[in-house]
């Protein structure tokens, strides 16, 4: 398989839960006994997982090594620290509804965000990549040519569903089901997409080519310096019987 942002040889493997954010909430392992950790796949199977770096973490070879590191590594420390941030101040930004951009990057703020709107491009294309779904060219963009934007929008929320969730002492991280329409399973040829990835009580959604749901908080493409959480209900949680309000004949392909 070739790298999907500039077409070289795959020779790495992205992690779908970030290492960093694994070694955050559970320490650096082996996770055994008092401190292990169970995995749940795509297929629903339920296992332990030996540490952050173990193989169920990580995507398929889909990244050459230089698109892998030195070209989105800036994006990668984008994202550690947006989630060090939220991590160390979950309960006041729960209670606040909002993240200041320019407390998590106070000396360049402007540049760390739109590293930052790159690292949910990368994690949402190497997604696509293992599900063998197309990628739109303008995520490629977002690296190869620099692009400032794509027709990618995210939005930031509060989940404090006990049994999912919660604070981050219960150390749940992971990704939701990959949403797109049955047109794209069959002709690849309609790329749209909603999915979201979590930690702790915070929730991001990816909305490409799709209308956000505004009760999820407000849209973000890296050019602000604020956004304002929204709350995860049961009313708006996207899943199979609420997707074809977002986008026609979608259907879900959990991916984690």
């Amino acid at each position: 398989m070739n790298c999907w942002i500039c077409g070289d040889p795959a020779t790495t493997r992205e992690h779908k839960i970030k290492k960093s954010l694994l070694v955050a909430l559970h320490g650096r392992g082996p996770y055994e006994g008092e401190a292990a950790v169970s995995h749940c796949d795509r297929d629903g199977e339920i296992s332990g997982l030996q540490g952050p770096d173990s193989k169920k973490m990580k995507f398929g070879p889909n990244l050459c090594s230089a698109c892998n590191n030195q070209r989105t590594q800036q994006s990668d420390r984008a994202h550690d620290e947006l989630v060090r941030f939220c991590l160390n101040n979950e309960r006041r930004l729960v209670k606040e509804e909002a993240i200041e951009f320019r407390l998590i990057y106070n000396t360049d703020p402007k540049s760390s965000s739109s590293r930052l709107y790159k690292y949910f491009a990368k994690h949402l294309g190497c997604d696509l990549a293992d599900c063998d779904l197309p990628i739109p060219t303008d995520l490629r963009e977002l690296f190869v040519a620099q692009k400032p934007k794509s027709r990618l929008q995210l939005t930031f929320a509060i989940d404090l569903d006990p049994v999912g969730l919660g604070f981050a002492g219960f150390g749940i991280a992971g990704n939701g089901p990959l949403i797109t329409t049955a047109k794209n399973t069959r002709t690849k040829n309609d790329p749209r997409y909603i999915w979201s990835s979590h930690f702790g009580s915070f929730r991001i959604y990816y909305w490409y080519d799709c209308v956000p749901d505004c009760t999820l908080g407000t849209t973000w493409m890296g050019d602000s310096d604020r956004v304002i959480l929204g709350r995860v209900t049961d009313q708006n949680r996207p899943k199979n019987s609420r997707s074809e309000e977002h986008t026609s004949e979608l259907q879900s392909l959990t991916n984690l």
